[in-house]
C-alpha cells in the first residue's frame, strides 16, 4: 500500500481523498466508491468521530494531554434546529409515551476471527509481494482486535506490521490488571485515563519498530505501518487509530422485547485518516505526534460486535466518508456469534470477483469479534 506520510491529522477531512492500495495512486470517484458498497449496505445512523488530542511534544507524555481537540478545519458543523415558540401544552410529551431504548446484553463468550491476504495487485507483480497487512483477534482473557497495514513505500513494512501486532498482543496480556480496572469498572473512568493508556500502547509500538531498525541496521521508516486497535471490557471499549482503515461497531436494540425482535445498526469510529491526496496517510514512525493518534473510550451498552479492517478491505465494506457500512459485516457478526465464521470464508470473500472488481488490488485484512445476545 503505497502511501506518503501526513504529519498533522487535524488538517484531514473525510471527503478529501480516495482509497488506495498496492502501488497505485488512482483516486476513486464518489460514484465508483458508492458502487463498491455491497447491496446489503445500511445507512449509518450515528457515525462516531472522536478527534485526537492537540499537538504535544514528540515524546509521548499522556499525563499532559487533554482528550478533545477542536474540530478539523473545513469540517462543517451541524446546524441547530430552529426553535419555534409554541404553547407549553403543544411541546410536552406524556411521560408514559417516552420509553428508553432496550439494548441487547451480550451473554456468554465473545467469539473472534481474523484474516490478512495479499492483494491481487501484489500477486500480479513479476516478483509477487507478500501481504503487508497483519491482523489478530483474541477472546482471552478479554476480546481485543489489532490490525496493522505496512506502508507500500517502505522496504520491509510487513515485518513492522507483524511485529507491532504481536508485540501489542503480548503487552495487553501483561497489562490485563490495569486494563480490567479501566474497562470493567462500574463507574466510567475519567477520559484522560483512557487517553493515557492509548498513548502508552502507541509508544510501545513505536519502540518495537525502533528496536527492529536497530537490529536490522535500517531506518525506522522501512518498517512503518498504520495501526487499528480495540479492547473490550464489561462496561467500556477502548479504541485507537493511526492512519487509514476503518473501525466499525454493531449496536443491537430490541424493537419488541416481548417477542425477541432485534434491530442492529453499524457505526464507524474516528476520522478516515486520509491526507489531502490519494496516497497519503499517517504511520507509526519518528515523526508521529500524539495529535496524530485518534482514541476514545466508548460505552459497551448495546455493543454486540466490533470489526477493524485495513483500507484494502474497507474499500468494499465502508463508504469513503464512513456514512454507510456494508451489510456483509452484519452477516459475518451473525455467523461469528454462532461460532460458525471460518477464516477460509473471509479469504474466499476477499478474493471473490465481485469483491475485487474495480479495486486497486490492495492487501485486505480484518479482525472481528461478536457475542451472543439476550434482551
Amino acid at each position: 500500500m503505497a502511501k506518503l506520510p501526513v504529519r498533522n491529522s487535524s488538517t484531514r477531512t473525510s471527503s478529501q481523498a480516495g482509497k488506495v492500495g498496492g502501488k497505485s495512486t488512482r483516486k476513486k470517484s464518489s460514484d465508483e466508491r458508492s458502487e463498491a458498497i455491497q447491496a446489503g449496505a445500511v445507512q449509518n445512523p450515528a457515525v462516531v468521530n472522536e478527534p485526537s488530542s492537540p499537538t504535544a511534544s514528540s515524546v509521548f507524555t499522556p499525563e499532559t494531554l487533554p482528550v478533545h481537540t477542536p474540530e478539523e478545519p473545513g469540517t462543517s458543523q451541524p446546524q441547530e434546529p430552529e426553535i419555534t415558540a409554541q404553547p407549553l401544552a403543544a411541546t410536552v410529551t406524556p411521560a408514559e409515551a417516552v420509553s428508553p431504548p432496550v439494548f441487547a446484553r451480550c451473554t456468554g463468550p465473545w467469539f473472534s476471527q481474523y484474516e490478512a491476504v495479499a492483494g491481487l495487485a501484489h500477486r500480479d507483480m513479476p516478483t509477487p509481494l507478500s501481504c503487508q497487512d497483519a491482523a489478530l483477534a483474541s477472546s482471552d482473557p478479554r476480546p481485543w482486535l489489532l490490525v496493522a497495514d505496512g506502508a507500500g513505500s517502505s522496504a520491509v513494512s510487513e515485518i513492522g506490521a507483524r511485529t507491532v501486532v504481536t508485540g501489542l498482543n503480548r503487552l495487553l496480556h501483561t497489562l490485563e490488571q490495569q486494563v480490567a480496572a479501566l474497562l470493567d469498572a462500574e463507574q466510567t473512568p475519567p477520559p484522560d485515563e483512557a487517553r493515557r493508556l492509548a498513548l502508552l500502547l502507541v509508544k510501545h509500538a513505536r519502540g518495537l519498530l525502533a528496536d527492529l531498525a536497530a537490529e536490522h541496521r535500517r531506518p525506522l521508516k522501512d518498517f512503518r505501518c498504520t495501526l487499528l486497535l480495540a479492547v473490550l471490557g464489561r462496561r467500556s471499549l477502548l479504541w485507537l487509530k493511526i492512519g487509514d482503515g476503518a473501525l466499525v461497531i454493531e449496536r443491537t436494540q430490541a424493537t419488541a422485547p416481548e417477542s425477541g425482535e432485534w434491530q442492529a445498526s453499524l457505526e464507524t469510529l474516528g476520522h478516515t485518516g486520509k491526507g489531502e491526496f490519494a496516497n497519503q496517510t499517517t504511520f507509526i514512525d519518528e515523526q508521529l505526534q500524539p495529535c496524530d493518534v485518534q482514541s476514545a473510550l466508548l460505552s459497551m451498552e448495546g455493543v454486540s460486535g466490533v470489526a477493524l479492517m485495513s483500507d484494502g478491505a474497507a474499500d468494499r465494506l465502508v463508504s469513503q466518508d464512513g456514512s454507510r457500512v456494508s451489510g456483509q459485516l452484519g452477516l459475518w457478526f451473525q455467523d461469528l456469534r454462532r461460532n460458525r465464521l471460518k477464516r477460509r470464508s473471509l479469504t474466499q470473500r476477499f478474493y471473490a470477483e465481485d469483491f475485487t472488481h474495480k479495486t486497486t488490488g490492495d492487501d485486505c485484512s480484518i479482525a472481528l469479534t461478536a457475542s451472543p445476545l439476550q434482551p
